[in-house]
């Protein structure tokens, strides 16, 4: 092995996420938001997306207050932030500054026209659902006793009528 420097996974994750806040400052993004969440705390997490690629996005409380909006899956947005490194996942990310929203994202207009093309289908009518088979017998081998065990407990507890058996 020859003598280069040999990097901590903490100095790496320093070093690169210093480049990245360095290197692009102030950045805006647009994006379809997905998996939005708000926490108690007030901070609000989601993904950014589009055809091709996803970045995770944190908005602080002491920015969300000033959105005259309500962030919601399925939203098309800009964003403005900053990119940096969250060392922990070695997980790239922007921290919003502000959102503006600009429609609704094209994967969301997507979903919507297929939901309404089987809608008109009479897919999701009420007489034509089916209900979900429940299970009426279980038989299990001696292999892992305490996993079917378990198994066994929650399923009967569920579904009183069921039957179950051991086999040899």
């Amino acid at each position: 092995m020859d003598e280069a420097r040999v990097y901590s996974v903490s100095d790496l994750q320093r070093e690169v996420r210093g480049f990245l806040e360095r290197r692009w400052g102030s950045v805006t993004v647009e994006g379809e938001i997905s998996g939005h969440r708000l926490y108690p705390s007030g901070h609000h997490y989601f993904t950014l997306k589009d055809e091709g690629a996803q970045l995770s996005a944190v908005l602080w409380r002491s920015a969300a207050r000033r959105l005259r909006f309500d962030p919601e899956d399925g939203m098309l947005v800009r964003v403005r932030g900053a990119l940096t490194l969250y060392e922990v996942r070695g997980q790239y990310q922007i921290v919003a500054e502000t959102i503006e929203p600009v429609g609704a994202g094209p994967l969301q207009i997507r979903f919507e026209q297929m939901r309404r093309r089987l809608e008109e289908e009479g897919l999701f009518a009420a007489e034509r659902k089916v209900p979900c088979p429940l299970p009426l017998r279980i038989a299990s081998s001696p292999a892992r006793r305490a996993v079917v065990r378990d198994l066994i407990q929650v399923a009967r507890r569920r579904w009183p009528i069921l039957a179950s058996s051991s086999l040899p």
